[in-house]
């Protein structure tokens, strides 16, 4: 039985394997004449481009118009009306008829049990974190003063260079 299973899936393999290398055989009926030289190697290959480019672009559109384009149209037009006729009002009256409360209502039961939890731990230190709030303010603000002041020193002085520059420019075209 075993030595039967493997001849047969022996045979069945290669049945595929000659399937697949059956239809390239008939390409190879046409045969080419190989060039004897350079000039010839030249001539073939310019013809070959002059051929590919004068035939692709219209062998290109001809594709896509006539099957590239109209199996994207089957497809889409089939999957809009798969969900026009039957995901979006299954979808619709799931959501409207019960997802949506529960939904709801899980989030509200969320909040109320985090407000529970947390409010009682920290009513008792809000008055703590207010005044830590107010010193990390002060440092804020005492951080950004040390940083801007010898900027805006620097900018102050830069102004008053161009001032002095302008009158002594105005004073000399007087």
């Amino acid at each position: 039985m075993q030595k039967e299973y493997k001849i047969f899936k022996n045979f069945i393999v290669g049945l595929i394997i000659i399937s697949f290398f059956l239809p390239c055989l008939s390409f190879a009926t046409t045969t080419i004449k190989q060039p004897e030289n350079i000039q010839e190697a030249q001539s073939f290959f310019s013809k070959a481009i002059q051929k590919l480019t004068k035939e692709l672009p219209s062998a290109i559109k001809k594709l896509f118009q006539e099957q590239i384009i109209p199996i994207w149209t089957k497809m889409w037009n089939w999957t809009k009306n798969l969900w026009e006729n039957r995901l979006r009002p299954f979808l619709y009256n799931l959501w409207y008829s019960n997802l949506k409360a529960k939904i709801k209502g899980f989030i509200e039961n969320t909040r109320n049990f985090f407000q529970e939890k947390f409010h009682s731990k920290i009513k008792p230190k809000e008055q703590e974190i207010q005044q830590e709030f107010i010193k990390e303010k002060k440092e804020m603000e005492e951080d950004v003063s040390r940083i801007t002041h010898p900027l805006r020193d620097r900018i102050n002085n830069f102004f008053g260079n161009i001032k002095s520059i302008l009158s002594k420019a105005l004073k000399i075209i007087k």
